[in-house]
């Protein structure tokens, strides 16, 4: 995820890799599926943040990704609810 310019929390403390795990949702299916475990990171701009989900993530499988709000250095909210499907495993043979 990259923004055009850093990001923080609504409370103008600064978000860490620590954080993310708090601010960050992924689940299977909607927002009330089964979690998915992964590793965030954001980097030193505090524009790009990483997500690396700790296993696989499943062929054909559709997922929700949330955050939770946060804001940039002019105070404008920002928050972002998506879905999104895997594509099938591939076939062999």
């Amino acid at each position: 995820i990259t923004f055009n310019e850093p990001v923080r929390q609504v409370n103008d403390s600064p978000i860490d890799n620590v954080l993310l795990n708090t601010l960050i949702d992924l689940r299977e299916n909607n927002s009330s599926g089964a979690v998915v475990a992964f590793s965030g990171t954001i980097d030193a701009s505090k524009q790009v943040i990483t997500i690396d989900p700790t296993l696989p993530l499943k062929g054909n499988q559709v997922y929700f990704f949330r955050f939770n709000v946060l804001e940039d250095n002019s105070n404008n909210p920002s928050s972002v609810d998506i879905t999104f499907t895997t594509e099938p495993p591939p076939t062999f043979g």
